[in-house]
């Protein structure tokens, strides 16, 4: 095994999970789509995204492998850069309205077109 999965092993037995990130961890992994395709919702799945993406910085590079899972994972991998701004800007705060707000309007993009 790669230092690279078994950073990622542990992570799945030991890290702090939730649904987008072990989606990510699946594809990453075993380069297909999963039954459960849940993307990031709100900004506590979005940092637990990013804590995955930190730990292992070669996925993030990889991370447009992401929109082969959903369309609303498709329209996240390309507004990425930005949502991962917002965080930043946000850390720390009890709330991070401006992430969600435009987690939001990724999410149901196509559904308002």
């Amino acid at each position: 095994m790669t230092k690279e999965e078994l950073l990622a092993i542990d992570w799945i037995i030991n890290g702090e999970t939730g649904t987008s990130s072990k989606v990510i961890f699946i594809i990453m992994l075993l380069g297909k789509p999963p039954k459960n395709t849940g993307h990031p919702c709100d900004p506590a799945d979005f940092r637990r995204c990013r804590i995955l993406l930190d730990l292992i910085p070669s996925w993030r590079k990889r991370l447009s492998e992401m929109s082969m899972v959903s369309p609303v994972w498709a329209r996240m991998v390309g507004s990425w850069n930005e949502l991962d701004a917002l965080y930043d800007e946000e850390f720390g705060q009890h709330e991070a309205p401006k992430l969600f707000r435009r987690m939001r309007e990724i999410r149901y993009a196509e559904e308002t077109a």
